[in-house]
């Protein structure tokens, strides 16, 4: 009921469970240096999940695969599949990426045709709580998220002309296809994944529980993602999300430690909007997990 007596499961570190962590971005050679000289630009902001490297990738290939080294699922891509990339090119995954976005779907029209990056797979639908197509709204670079922006004030109207009433900003939304872990897995004929990343603006909650709810434990090794528009319980203290904390007992009770966390605390929205939807202090993380094996 306490969370296993832990108040801070979005920032709680367990270095001891992964000896290497990486971000993978010292795998492009792009990125090599630690100067601003030396490090080309458009690097930051693409390698921010981390994996663990220990005995990766695994000695004997996952089941079902199409003949890769190891197993990836990744969620959520936009413009940046580095990430899944550099797993089918340096570590010879067989990768499955997938994103509804439109800015996603064109980009993979473009860049990730089947058989321009070997062993990848690009798949125009989402992570769900459930299959079909659900409404999904305009967000940040062109994505799309779960969240529906609330109407809200126009500060700067407000300030010069005293007119402080709420408007209602144009917002698209979009029908999109989305699937359940379960269905994704059974219809590309896999068993076990080796890693799991997952970043999807909002939509990671219902796909995570969903998850949990049919297989009890995940199935894969290591699962890195990040949390969306969390905030903060005031009765646990200053660092405390049940929501958060709910899913991360469950992955400990399975085995999974936390061995890399972005920031203490995550990071806090600089949206006012979020205020006009009741969601105060909202903040953000990105957190990896590694399954024990004893």
């Amino acid at each position: 009921m306490n969370w296993g007596n832990h108040y801070d499961m979005d920032s709680h570190h367990e270095p001891g469970a992964c000896k290497k962590s990486s971000n993978l971005l010292e795998f492009d050679p792009r990125c090599k240096g630690d100067d601003d000289n030396a490090r080309d630009h458009s690097c930051p902001g693409l390698y921010d999940h981390s994996i663990c490297l220990d005995n990766f990738p695994p000695a004997k290939a996952p089941p079902n695969t199409k003949g890769g080294k190891c197993l990836i699922y990744d969620f959520g891509i936009r413009e940046q599949p580095e990430f899944g990339v550099t797993m089918a090119n340096h570590f010879g995954c067989e990768v499955h990426a997938f994103d509804p976005s439109p800015v996603s779907t064109e980009f993979a029209k473009k860049s990730l045709a089947d058989g321009t990056v070997k062993n990848y797979h690009f798949h125009p639908y989402g992570a769900g709580g459930r299959d079909g197509n659900v409404e999904l709204f305009e967000y940040d670079w062109g994505q799309v998220s779960i969240l529906n922006f609330a109407r809200h004030v126009d500060l700067k109207k407000c300030l010069d002309t005293k007119d402080c009433g709420h408007v209602n900003p144009p917002h698209k939304s979009f029908s999109l296809p989305v699937k359940t872990l379960p269905t994704i897995m059974k219809e590309l004929g896999h068993t076990h994944i080796d890693v799991i990343k997952l970043d999807v603006e909002g939509s990671e909650y219902v796909f995570l529980e969903q998850m949990l709810d049919t297989y009890g434990c995940p199935p894969c090794d290591q699962l890195t993602l990040e949390w969306h528009h969390f905030t903060f319980d005031q009765r646990y203290g200053s660092g405390s999300s049940p929501s958060i904390n709910a899913i991360s007992t469950v992955l400990r009770s399975c085995g999974f430690k936390q061995f890399f966390h972005y920031t203490a605390g995550g990071w806090p929205s600089a949206e006012y909007q979020y205020t006009f939807m009741g969601m105060h202090n909202v903040r953000y993380n990105i957190v990896s997990f590694i399954k024990q094996k004893y």
